[in-house]
């Protein structure tokens, strides 16, 4: 059974308005004000997985969203 999760993502500077207008093409989200802060809901068997599912999208490309491994 996969369950919804909300997933924030904390930009470490304001993303440009094209780089938010190309990822919406994969990835529906919302951003806060200033946009250096992304909200989705995503589909996964767990948390994790629901947060590779959106770093494995454009999101993580473009944005180049890195984690601490």
């Amino acid at each position: 059974m996969t369950h919804q999760y909300a997933v924030e993502i904390v930009l470490t500077r304001r993303a440009a308005v094209r780089e938010l207008h190309q990822t919406r093409h994969r990835v529906t989200y919302a951003a806060n004000a200033d946009r250096s802060r992304l909200m989705t809901v995503q589909r996964g068997k767990s948390p994790g997985r629901a947060l590779e599912e959106v770093l494995a999208c454009a999101a993580g490309r473009l944005l180049q969203v890195r984690l601490p491994r």
